[in-house]
């Protein structure tokens, strides 16, 4: 098994595989749910004081039915209609977006 890998390696990973060219088209309202979502986790993350222990952070996080991690799975769902059929295909078969070295939180 390789090096643990960043965060940041494992979301830029084979990104320089698409056409930096090639759009998808995505509804206004989608756009601005993203952006909500991603300021809102941004804000959070963005200040260790809103974070004083690891209980705020279960509580910021919720899970399936509640906090970050149901808006969290909307946007993800939302956006597997967008995707073009090559690049999910991609995504699924995992050789072309999944770093090969496992993440730094060490989920092998």
């Amino acid at each position: 098994m390789g090096q643990y890998t960043t965060f940041e390696e494992q979301v830029l990973y084979g990104l320089e595989h698409i056409d930096a060219g090639r759009q998808v088209e995505l509804s206004l309202r989608e756009a601005v749910y993203l952006h909500q979502l991603l300021g809102k986790i941004h804000d959070f993350f963005e200040q260790p004081r809103h974070y004083p222990d690891i209980e705020d952070i279960h509580q910021f996080l919720g899970d399936a039915e509640h906090g970050a991690l149901k808006l969290v799975a909307k946007a993800y769902k939302n956006l597997q209609d967008v995707i073009p059929a090559d690049i999910h295909q991609e995504l699924a078969e995992g050789e072309t977006f999944d770093h090969p070295n496992p993440p730094y939180y060490g989920l092998d």
